[in-house]
């Protein structure tokens, strides 16, 4: 008999023999681990550099020389439009078929140039998945919504608001809970590595870490810290405060 596959529960760290998996890619950057900086993005563009073309349909637009019907007709002869070989669509010369134009109010760039968060690169990592790419799946962050996770969360006394924090709702805040325990599974580390992570509830907050200790083929020692606090502002609001560090030893 086939033995069902072990996959890891993030929250639990007990294996799960759920047919479902526990992971997915992260659905806000795709799996690549990058996100829009939401510091310096183009609030006319939202950080992409580009703005829709207005005057064609994904770069296509009507072929001038049959109107659309992809044939040629006259009074000698009928056939396939030569200018749109049949198909009755052109590209949009404007726009170079792309189906976007350089957004005006940021020259095409997208975001700005002298930003601390990014450096002015326009980019930053996913705080959906804190950079990893990988998330947990839909029935893992209902498992943090219902079981002792959530327990915790709500027995926490409110505090003030703090400036720097990222506000959420109950969901998200679990969820990004449920992101940062994700880390300790399944951020990709080469070499030897150590992994270590803990909760605790601590100053009215709830308190995670997890650290990742990699050791190179030079014999030098990288260790990653992740930090998260978790605290409650209110009934249904939460405040999410995240801090990485990095040492290296040799």
């Amino acid at each position: 008999m086939i033995q069902p596959s072990v996959n890891w529960c993030p929250l639990c760290s007990f294996p799960s023999h759920q047919t479902r998996d526990v992971k997915e890619l992260c659905p806000s950057c795709g799996g690549t681990g990058i996100a829009i900086c939401p510091k310096c993005a183009c609030p006319s563009c939202r950080g992409n550099g580009k703005t829709p073309c207005g005057n064609c349909r994904k770069g296509r637009i009507q072929c001038p020389a049959c109107k659309g019907e992809g044939r040629e007709s006259g009074i000698l002869f009928s056939g396939r439009c030569k200018q749109c070989d049949g198909v009755g669509m052109v590209y949009h010369e404007a726009c170079g078929g792309r189906g976007s134009l350089p957004c005006q109010a940021c020259l095409g760039v997208g975001h700005g140039h002298e930003c601390s968060t990014c450096q002015g690169t326009g980019r930053t990592f996913c705080m959906h998945c804190f950079g990893v790419g990988i998330a947990p799946s839909s029935h893992v962050v209902e498992h943090a919504i219902e079981g002792p996770l959530a327990h915790l969360a709500d027995r926490l006394p409110e505090v003030p608001r703090d400036p720097a924090a990222e506000i959420l709702d109950r969901t998200g805040a679990l969820q990004r809970a449920a992101a940062l325990l994700a880390i300790f599974h399944f951020a990709p580390v080469s070499g030897d590595s150590e992994r270590e992570h803990e909760m605790l509830v601590q100053d009215r907050r709830l308190h995670f870490q997890v650290s990742l200790l990699e050791v190179s083929t030079r014999s030098t020692v990288r260790v990653t810290y992740h930090f998260l606090d978790l605290s409650r502002t209110g009934e249904k609001s939460f405040q999410a405060l995240y801090r990485t560090n990095e040492k290296e030893f040799r």
